[in-house]
């Protein structure tokens, strides 16, 4: 990640989430705590208007990709 992306970032790796709701892939509004899994949950802020957010997916994707199976 370049400097000038981390800069613009509010919530950083390992930073503890306040509590808010969510839209879901169903356009359902949930709170984070109802999205949280068990095991490692990846939260991702994007827009299909943030220039870097297709290629957050496919980073992501390729990073923790194999751990999908594991409940990531």
């Amino acid at each position: 990640m370049s400097e000038e992306h981390q800069a613009s970032c509010l919530v950083k790796m390992n930073d503890k989430l306040p509590a808010f709701e969510l839209p879901d892939v169903s356009d359902e509004s949930k709170s984070l705590e109802k999205l949280l899994g068990k095991k490692l949950t990846v939260v991702v802020f994007w827009s299909t208007g943030n220039r870097y957010a297709m290629d957050q997916f496919k980073r992501i994707w390729h990073e923790l990709g194999d751990y999908v199976d594991d409940g990531v």
